[in-house]
């Protein structure tokens, strides 16, 4: 739901078409902090596109693969002004690293072959990689009724 409305927003603040696309199994990330820092990354990354490539199209991408969630932000624009947008300074990117980072993530930047700039992060899904004791069970059940879904 929140990335379906950053696109919408996106659109009708912007006039960039922005879509998602996302796995029945990424519905919803119960992991309240995971959904907000993935959220947060797709945010910057549209927000990169539109500020500083002149981007025109948007597409982010919510798959769930092999115990990972996998989210992507693959725009028209310019892409990064190095060839390998891993290199890339500046502080957006930076914060996203940082946010990546946060939930045990890994984030790549690259120019896409296409043309535009591709914006990937792989987290693994904290639901598989441990059986939760009740109590955090019961918290991360609190959780999902307050947070909503992400896509």
């Amino acid at each position: 739901m929140a990335l379906r409305c950053l696109a919408h927003n996106t659109k009708a603040s912007f006039g960039v078409a922005c879509k998602v696309q996302s796995d029945k199994a990424c519905k919803s990330v119960r992991a309240p902090s995971v959904a907000i820092q993935l959220f947060r990354i797709a945010q910057e990354a549209v927000h990169n596109a539109i500020k500083h490539a002149n981007a025109k199209q948007i597409v982010i991408r919510l798959a769930k693969k092999q115990g990972h969630f996998m989210l992507s932000i693959k725009d028209d624009g310019d892409g990064f002004p190095s060839a390998n947008g891993d290199k890339a300074k500046g502080m957006g990117l930076r914060i996203m690293r940082h946010r990546a980072g946060l939930i045990n993530g890994e984030l790549r930047f690259a120019n896409d072959s296409t043309g535009g700039a591709l914006v990937v992060c792989s987290v693994p899904d904290p639901e598989h990689l441990a059986t939760p004791s009740r109590k955090q069970q019961r918290a991360t059940n609190h959780s999902r009724e307050t947070m909503g879904h992400l896509v």
